[in-house]
């Protein structure tokens, strides 16, 4: 058994801090003023206590649906390749709605951070009059944001574990190496499929919510948003006020 599946097996035992964190991008500004191409990162935060419950609930629900994972965007707008485009469209907002509910009831806390393409590449430049800048957008607000993660954790009396939506296709777990995080549960943060890990289909809802929420506020101020609009402002509102932008030193 590899370091990152023993630390994921181990994610259900009660006393860790467990975060779980997934990514978003909005290539067209979300509302007129607003930048375009924007990256987001987002973390959601759960005690394993609670984590243990809901993700047995999760799965449950996932088999009596016959779907293979709570994944926002497919539920929402599933394509004919999706598990969920043989989903009715009222049971789809159902289950949009029992994914706000989970999240609710099981995350004490969700972060977010976001860097717009254009800023990073000024700020490209700035940083390579020091020296060279090896990175690329994506890499570079992950970096940033784990530190940030690592930052306000690092202290904590609890055991925590940092999970994040894997890059790219992975056929087993991964523990990556980075800096200062090698306090966490598994050496560092872990990457893996969502598929199999509930926490990380929390962390997608969040970071979707976000998105839509920006896209659609105005529809919202004015009682025309669609179910989905509506639960995905429940949701944040609900999360509030424990939604915090991670460079915020507010604690």
């Amino acid at each position: 058994m590899s370091n990152a599946t023993a630390a994921l097996d181990s994610l259900f035992i009660a006393g860790k801090t467990l975060i779980f964190c997934d990514d978003t991008d909005m290539v067209e500004p979300p509302q007129p003023g607003y930048a375009s191409n924007i990256r987001l990162l987002a973390g959601v935060v759960l005690p394993s206590e609670k984590y243990a419950e809901v993700a047995s609930t999760m799965t449950s629900k996932l088999g009596d649906l016959g779907v293979t994972e709570f994944h926002a965007t497919e539920i929402v707008n599933p394509n004919k390749d999706s598990s969920w485009y043989q989903i009715s469209y009222e049971n789809r907002i159902a289950a949009f709605g029992l994914l706000r509910e989970f999240v609710l009831d099981a995350v004490t806390g969700g972060y977010y951070l976001q860097l717009p393409a254009d800023q990073y590449n000024a700020l490209r430049v700035q940083a390579q009059e020091i020296g060279k800048v090896s990175v690329g957008h994506k890499h570079a607000l992950k970096r940033v944001f784990l530190r940030a993660l690592f930052e306000r954790f690092a202290p904590s009396e609890k055991p925590v574990a940092i999970v994040l939506d894997q890059d790219t296709p992975l056929t087993v777990p991964r523990v990556e190496n980075m800096n200062g995080g090698e306090f966490l549960v598994g050496g560092g943060p872990i990457s893996a499929s969502s598929i199999s890990i509930p926490g990380l289909q929390l962390a997608d809802m969040f970071a979707y919510c976000i998105a839509r929420y920006l896209r659609k506020q105005k529809i919202l101020q004015h009682g025309t948003g669609s179910a989905f609009d509506m639960i995905a402002a429940e949701t944040l509102g609900g999360m509030y006020p424990n939604v915090k932008h991670l460079l915020n030193k507010e604690v």
